[in-house]
């Protein structure tokens, strides 16, 4: 587990799995890219779930940036709302110890 590592890669066509959910699309490493044994990455959402927004940026014909946003639960229901996706509950605030 951990972050995919850095380097270049394709994205699949979307498809849709049961275990993914609807829209997942397959990264596929471009020769050069160091997966340290790792393979079969993913773009995915979570349990057919909208938990988060998420911005692929393009330059000279690939993918230069990819932006997560996580918003409030609130944000995340309306945008839910607004696209016909049922949405997930992701904490903007972790909860913490009280000081006593």
């Amino acid at each position: 587990m951990g972050p995919i590592p850095r380097g270049n890669y394709s994205i699949g066509s979307p498809h849709d799995t049961a275990a993914h959910g609807p829209h997942v699309m397959r990264l596929t490493a471009h020769a050069g890219t160091h997966l340290f044994g790792r393979d079969g990455f993913l773009i995915h959402g979570d349990s057919k779930l909208l938990m988060a927004v998420v911005r692929f940026e393009e330059e000279d014909e690939r993918v230069s940036r990819i932006r997560a946003y996580n918003f409030s639960p609130e944000v995340i229901q309306e945008v839910g709302a607004e696209l016909g996706l049922t949405a997930g509950f992701v904490p903007y605030r972790f909860p913490f110890p009280v000081p006593t």
